[in-house]
């Protein structure tokens, strides 16, 4: 389990359809059987993460998302209005709300938790329940079954339960869903074929999370994993709490499972490229874009547009936007220099990659006053300075700076400092607004500096910090600064010794002003700063947190120090760089520039999954040091690209691609990186990966392998995903039926064989019922697996009199074990010529009397070969 400051966090996947009868106020889910939807730990205040949820599906309404919300290690001890009003509008858009409440394994008391159910439902009508530190072992099956069918007494709708790691098979259908991995990094496909029983359940049972995943997988992984669970999360968050935000790519995330949606996704590409770009002068320092969106969005989502800008006629560009995140199709660039002329073309973004580049539009900035013919537009002018402290010791953690006011002047930047002792912080917003985090060391005491570009108005800085903490929160109102790269430069200090502040920073532009941000234990005092202060205040016995400031005319090393009283104590010290509009970076007197292209691009396949890439830097720097290289590729020779790293953030001069398809060729091209920007990629080389077979041991013969795919009344038909396996579990190849593999002779494999919707793998032709079968073959060997297919069961509930109703409880079993559960009227996503028997439960005064053949049992056993409909009659 995750835990941080307390809190605990499951992941929760699932969708569901509120329904009340006036008959019985009850309500029942009913439970998607092939669309992919994703959970949302919402582990921070009511805000701007919240409102991004809202956001993402409005754009995606037919993905289901599911959010946990978690005021303070599950309800807490009262009711906060700002959950009411944030989870209301979660419900409005769409959202199911699902309450957190640990369990610690079985061990936690079932009347505490059920007190903490009935807060959840009384004070904030949430949609149904997580449990989590759930039990993975036999014994406590009947403790998670009882708490779930409390949760549902209540209204609710929906019981998800977290062990994070493989359960066993008696704990499917204790609740609605099992996350069965919660983990760094994605699982993998034999990981979720195992943990999901090879396909014994159907995959509304369970769910997955993925941590610290820093690039979001492709769309065939994410199709794949579809495949064995109905709900996933990934997050590019890691560390002790990686819930504290939602993930930088939730959007794509969200659209990728748009594209899926149920029917293994749809054959989308990268859009066309954008139509009709103007360009035009707004002033000395502003050209204004403006462009027609494309005529095709290759199938998937506008999700924002690529702005690339060339200072010499297009012989090399500069990527001044890699994503505007927007569907707008204007822009404004703005920190030009006057008198100059500017080139520029606009690609299209998507779920699938980025389009080929628009026609090119070029313009010149007007001319500045007195003549200026370029340079820089002049220093960073501070036009406000504001501080304050305080303490927080109850949630939402929160300290207020308040009638902030953002400045006048053009090319805005609001700059918030937080200085505090023992905590870090967990968002900064402006009037509502959310900031971005440059720089943090929380390695004593925590020292941060956040920042917003084109501030306007007076408002107030809300800091949310991670749990109770004293802090000193001091904001700095900005004009004149670039806001295409407004901090380029920062670093961090800290002592873990007593002494006085100090830290130190080379800045890469002219005219540039440092800001420096020392934190300290408040039982010593601040003060003789060598740079101008901003602010130094004291709060004794907690921290002392301050901040000063220098500009500079030319760029090089600056350094800002504090002198602690007495002997001092343990601090932070955290500085950046802000860079003045339309300054350019110099060293020595020289200009610099983005670096020429790299060269010598090579491309080898390692195998059938993986290509090698190699590279020499380029020949010049511009005069500023590599800091990494973008990597692009394309499957279609080059006519459209997809970045796989925008930034490796490496020197290194190799890469190596892997999740590749076999016998596939991908062509490649390679962008360096440094502070100024991105230079024009190299040459393009193509690789085409191996086959998807196995080498031959020395001396061994090559056979054939085909892996085919039939129903059950012997019928062939295509496209179910086969898996080779070497005898150690290593995946040798993949593919689709029919498929092939070249195989040695006399050597031992596990083809595996799996289900896909209403497709759901059977037996093998020998009759072996496992979907992981070992073959040893010593000659070409054809196999056929047998696939059943899925039927409606429909439980129905009505009155003597044949008027339905809803609500009643209905256990669903196959083979003695628990398949679904839900409350009717109920479908199950049954497979043909399996035999399930159906129980139904009385509630309060409505008993059962009857099925509508008669029989009074109410445990029925039916083999469905079609959707079949059962109704159960109650007496009341």
């Amino acid at each position: 389990m995750i835990e941080q400051s307390h809190r605990k966090i499951a992941t929760v996947f699932a969708i569901l359809i509120l329904c009340t009868t006036p008959t019985l106020a009850v309500y029942h889910p009913a439970y998607a059987a092939t669309s992919t939807g994703i959970m949302i730990p919402l582990y921070s205040y009511p805000g701007s993460y919240w409102t991004q949820v809202i956001q993402v599906k409005n754009a995606y309404p037919s993905v289901p998302i599911a959010v946990i919300v978690n005021p303070n290690n599950g309800p807490g001890s009262s009711i906060d209005q700002n959950y009411v009003t944030g989870i209301q509008q979660l419900q409005a858009a769409g959202v199911i709300v699902l309450g957190y409440v640990y369990t610690h394994y079985g061990a936690r008391s079932t009347s505490s938790v059920e007190a903490d159910i009935n807060a959840w439902n009384s004070w904030y009508h949430v949609n149904g329940i997580n449990f989590d530190e759930m039990a993975n072992t036999a014994g406590y099956e009947s403790y998670y079954s009882g708490l779930s069918s409390y949760a549902k007494s209540l209204g609710m709708t929906l019981t998800v339960g977290n062990p994070g790691t493989s359960t066993i098979s008696s704990y499917v259908g204790t609740v609605d869903v099992l996350d069965i991995y919660e983990s760094s990094g994605m699982p993998s496909a034999s990981q979720l074929q195992s943990y999901t029983f090879n396909g014994a359940y159907p995959k509304s049972n369970f769910a997955f999370i993925g941590y610290g995943v820093s690039s979001l997988p492709s769309l065939a992984t994410i199709t794949t994993d579809s495949n064995y669970v109905a709900w996933m999360y990934i997050t590019d968050n890691g560390g002790s709490n990686p819930y504290n935000n939602v993930p930088s790519y939730l959007s794509t995330e969200v659209s990728l499972l748009a594209t899926v949606d149920g029917t293994g996704g749809t054959t989308t590409t990268a859009p066309s490229a954008p139509t009709g770009l103007t360009a035009s002068a707004a002033s000395s320092s502003q050209i204004n874009l403006s462009w027609t969106a494309p005529s095709s969005n290759g199938g998937s989502a506008i999700t924002g547009y690529e702005i690339d800008r060339s200072a010499n006629a297009g012989s090399t560009w500069t990527t001044i936007a890699s994503n505007t995140g927007s569907t707008s199709t204007t822009y404004s660039d703005t920190g030009l220099a006057a008198s100059t002329a500017y080139t520029y073309r606009v690609s299209a973004i998507n779920a699938v990659g980025t389009s080929s580049p628009s026609g090119t539009a070029t313009a010149t900035t007007q001319a500045g006053s007195g003549g200026s013919t370029g340079g820089t537009t002049g220093s960073i002018a501070i036009s406000g300075i504001q501080s304050t402290s305080g303490t927080v010791s109850a949630s939402p953690y929160q300290l207020t700076l308040a009638n902030v006011n953002a400045g006048t002047g053009s090319n805005r930047v609001l700059v918030v400092g937080v200085e505090a002792n023992n905590n870090n912080v967990i968002s900064v917003t402006f009037g509502g607004t959310s900031l971005t985090k440059e720089v943090s060391s929380f390695a004593n005491n925590d020292a941060e500096f956040w920042y917003l570009v084109n501030p306007t108005g007076t408002g107030n800085v809300v800091v949310t910090m991670a749990g109770s903490t004293s802090a000193v929160v001091g904001a700095y109102s900005l004009s004149g600064v670039d806001q295409a790269n407004p901090i380029p430069t920062s670093t961090t200090n800290h002592n873990t010794s007593p002494g006085s502040p100090t830290v130190s920073i080379t800045t890469a532009n002219p005219n540039s002003l440092v800001l420096d941000s020392p934190s300290i234990w408040g039982g010593v005092t601040l003060g003789s700063p060598t740079c101008t202060q901003g602010w130094d205040a004291n709060m004794p016995s907690a921290v002392t947190g301050a901040s000063s400031s220098i500009s500079t005319t030319s760029a090089g090393a600056v350094t800002c120090s504090w002198t602690a009283s007495g002997s001092g104590d343990l601090w932070d010290d955290v500085a950046i760089e802000v860079k003045a509009s339309g300054a350019t970076s110099t060293t020595g007197g020289t200009t610099n520039t983005v670096p020429s292209a790299p060269t010598g691009l090579t491309a080898s396949a390692a195998s059938s999954s993986q290509i090698n890439l190699s590279w020499t830097a380029p020949s010049s720097n511009g005069g500023s040091a590599i800091t990494g290289y973008e990597i692009d590729r394309s499957a279609n020779a080059g006519s459209t690209w997809t970045t796989i790293a925008s930034n490796t953030g490496s020197t290194s001069t190799t890469y190596s691609d892997t999740g590749l398809a076999a016998s596939t060729a991908y062509t490649y091209r390679v962008s360096a990186i440094n502070a100024v920007g991105t230079s024009s990629p190299s040459g393009t080389a193509t690789a085409t990966t191996q086959a998807g077979t196995t080498p031959a041991p020395t001396g061994g013969s090559t056979v054939s392998l085909t892996v085919s795919s039939d129903n059950l009344g012997g019928s062939q038909f295509s496209g179910m995903w086969v898996e080779l396996h070497a005898a150690n579990g290593t995946t040798l190849a993949t593919g689709y039926t029919p498929v092939t593999f070249s195989v040695t002779s006399g050597v031992q494999y596990v083809v595996y064989a799996a289900n896909y919707q209403s497709n759901v793998f059977n037996h093998w032709q020998d009759g072996t019922t496992n979907s992981s079968l070992t073959i040893t073959p010593t000659q070409n060997t054809s196999l056929t697996a047998y696939y059943s297919t899925a039927v409606t069961l429909t439980v129905k509930s009505v009155d003597l009199s044949g008027n339905a109703f809803s609500g009643m409880w209905t256990v669903v079993k196959s083979g003695g074990n628990t398949v679904a559960t839900g409350y009717t009227p109920f479908q199950y996503a049954a497979q043909s010529g399996n035999t399930y028997t159906i129980t139904v439960d009385n509630y309060q005064n409505y008993v059962f009397s009857h099925w509508s053949d008669g029989s009074t049992n109410p445990t029925r056993t039916v083999t469905p070969t079609q959707d079949t409909t059962l109704v159960a009659y109650y007496s009341t």
